[in-house]
């Protein structure tokens, strides 16, 4: 038998072997009755003494001395164990110390220990076996959860930050973790922003991580998933500490998502709960197995995300569309009778635009089009609604917005438009304005048809007397 260190302490402690290639309790009430127990069943030389006990849970192998009186913690914690048990005693036990054969194993004095220990290390091998085939049955039960779970999300309607949230609930029974963070790489920027993360989290659409910078960083540059058990020792952690402000850090599981060519998210994982029980490798590779599928979830939230704005958004600019307009509109004349309060309507329609497209073409109308989008979505609040009509024709929805600023917020917009000099970036430097017409609910119109028809007319009246302006249905021209 292979030498080991024992650890053998009073009897308010438990004593600990811990071998090469196993790891086994030794339960006496002293260092004394240690030393005779070796003597008696001649097992010096296989054991060794050390100073530092173990937990009874951390072992694989518990030997019991019940000839002396041992605590009565430790007899209740020895009870409770799953780890097989060499139990020495005189030949009378009035209770036994556990109820499975499997866990537990009785021996007189008259008994060779040495054979008793070689007929539980074949059980201890039964148990150890048994528990592979459980665990490999368990983990393909919760992987086909899991996947299953996958689909239905996918399946649902619903914004992909729902679905990230519900993937990330879904993840976290295989890789145990207390936090975690998602961030999206943008393309306009070339960087990595937090899309979603725990609760505790609060992600800052301003943090911003380069590609190569921080463990996330590297993960997208390099492509590949990383394990990093202390973060402390990581040189790279400084960089993207920030992003962990509110936690403290300790172990990071870090992966990317997304194709070899293309990789669009990566995926924190954060102070993993009971790593001890897995290894790097199995980490890694338990990621391996759920990876695709995570991807294939992703992908088709964003296929969704991208149907559906392709059937609410205008192609060319990403504005809303027609059809998105009239159904916030019969939403916010609801929304404005059942409080009791305005909502506004402007519609806007470029002056001499027909010139820029004769004089510079068609392409570079379409990108004038998108810059004053962008404009519009600039100088508006994040509830206001902008839509392209048609072809140089805009429409602004204003919820819970009377009249008369109505009036004011479409001369700020006729005043920076005008102010405005567009497509610097194709070496043009083209000036424009625009015409605004205002109407509203209720003080103007009492139906949708008639306050989209009333806001067409004041923009013509604009049009058809100056440009440049803004007449709302209440009020008069205003340059």
């Amino acid at each position: 038998m292979t030498p080991a260190r024992v650890a053998v302490v009073k009897n308010t402690k438990n004593a600990v072997v811990q071998m090469p290639e196993e790891k086994t309790a030794v339960l006496t009430n002293s260092k004394e009755e240690y030393e005779k127990l070796c003597n008696r069943f001649n097992l010096n030389g296989l054991f060794h003494n050390i100073d530092t006990p173990l937990e009874l849970h951390s072992v694989e192998l518990v030997i019991v001395d019940a000839r002396t009186s041992l605590p009565q913690w430790l007899m209740k914690t020895i009870r409770k164990t799953t780890t097989p048990v060499l139990v020495i005693h005189n030949g009378e036990l009035k209770t036994p110390l556990t109820n499975n054969i499997l866990v537990g194993y009785t021996v007189t004095t008259s008994k060779t220990i040495r054979n008793e220990l070689k007929r539980l290390s074949k059980i201890k091998d039964i148990i150890k076996k048994l528990n592979e085939n459980s665990l490999c049955a368990s983990r393909s039960t919760l992987l086909m959860n899991f996947f299953k779970s996958l689909n239905d999300l996918t399946a649902k309607s619903q914004d992909i930050d729902t679905m990230l949230k519900a993937m990330m609930k879904q993840t976290r029974q295989f890789l145990q973790f207390k936090d975690f963070i998602v961030l999206f790489h943008d393309r306009e920027t070339n960087t990595l922003l937090p899309r979603i993360a725990s609760k505790r989290i609060k992600a800052n659409k301003h943090m911003r991580l380069f590609p190569g910078h921080g463990i996330a960083g590297w993960v997208y540059e390099k492509k590949r998933p990383v394990l990093i058990t202390d973060i402390s020792h990581d040189k790279r952690f400084s960089e993207e500490a920030f992003l962990h402000s509110v936690f403290s850090t300790k172990e990071l599981l870090c992966f990317p998502l997304g194709s070899d060519n293309s990789i669009n998210i990566v995926i924190e994982l954060i102070n993993a709960k009971h790593r001890e029980r897995l290894s790097e490798p199995d980490v890694l590779g338990l990621l391996s197995e759920i990876t695709p599928q995570l991807n294939i979830a992703i992908d088709r939230a964003l296929l969704q995300q991208k149907l559906q704005e392709m059937v609410l958004t205008d192609d060319l600019t990403n504005l809303f569309n027609t059809r998105y307009l009239h159904r916030t509109l019969e939403i916010e004349i609801e929304r404005a009778e059942r409080y009791g309060s305005s909502m506004s309507l402007i519609f806007m329609d470029l002056d001499y635009f027909k010139d820029v497209n004769d004089r510079y073409g068609h392409l570079v109308g379409s990108k004038l089009l998108v810059e004053v989008a962008q404009l519009l979505l600039h100088k508006l609040r994040s509830v206001d609604i902008v839509a392209r009509y048609g072809g140089d024709e805009f429409v602004i929805v204003l919820p819970m917005t009377a009249s008369r600023y109505a009036f004011q917020v479409a001369e700020r917009l006729r005043r920076a438009i005008a102010e405005t000099t567009f497509l610097k970036s194709e070496g043009l430097n083209v000036k424009i304005t625009a015409s605004f017409g205002v109407a509203s609910y209720p003080e103007d119109a009492n139906t949708k048809e008639e306050l989209l028809r009333l806001a067409d007319e004041a923009m013509y009246k604009v049009k058809y007397q100056s440009r440049n302006g803004v007449y709302a249905i209440s009020q008069s021209v205003k340059k």
